[in-house]
């Protein structure tokens, strides 16, 4: 055989395969499953974790605005009243404002109060049930003796209305005394 000028001897070192690879290997593709499924799991417990921390808030907050506004009015009241009738220890005050009767009462859950004849107005909202806290009244009549005025300790408990959801639970006591003027 003669030997070709234009081409070197043939020398046979390997075959050379085409190895383009398609697809995943199972291995490679069960390794991708168990952390995709490890970030959602994950995922899931942060935004489960972050709902019942907003539930909580809002409960927290809900409760907390109510005694505010409640004891806020409950003390103006006391303050700028000229007199307070009633058999006390009561879940009821009635004080006399500018010659007009103000009370204040706890009806199912809800504080109210009442000026003159006007319409009964809740103090606190349906989202929240008030009540004693101690088993005992809300308003307490306390008379000091000359010259001190008399004063009214408040006693209440608001829970926040969890309608049996366990995120929503949360409770405060307050409790307070407010002089006369």
């Amino acid at each position: 055989m003669l030997q070709n000028s234009k081409f070197p001897a043939y020398r046979q070192v390997g075959k050379i395969q085409n190895s383009v690879q398609q697809g995943f290997s199972l291995i490679e593709l069960i390794v991708y499953i168990g952390i995709f499924t490890v970030v959602i799991a994950v995922g899931t417990q942060l935004l489960g974790v972050s709902g019942r921390i907003r539930n909580q808030t809002e409960a927290r907050y809900e409760v907390q605005q109510n005694i505010r506004f409640a004891v806020e009015k409950i003390s103006e009241n006391i303050r700028i009243a000229s007199a307070i009738s009633g058999t006390y220890p009561s879940n009821t005050l009635t004080l006399t404002i500018s010659g007009q009767s103000g009370v204040f009462a706890l009806s199912s859950g809800i504080l109210t109060m009442q000026e003159g004849a006007g319409p009964v107005q809740n103090l606190t909202t349906g989202d929240v049930l008030v009540s004693a806290f101690g088993g005992g009244n809300l308003f307490t009549k306390i008379d000091n003796p000359s010259p001190a005025k008399s004063t009214v300790q408040i006693k209440m408990k608001v829970d926040y209305n969890d309608l049996g959801r366990p995120d929503f639970i949360y409770g405060q006591e307050m409790q307070t005394t407010v002089s006369f003027r």
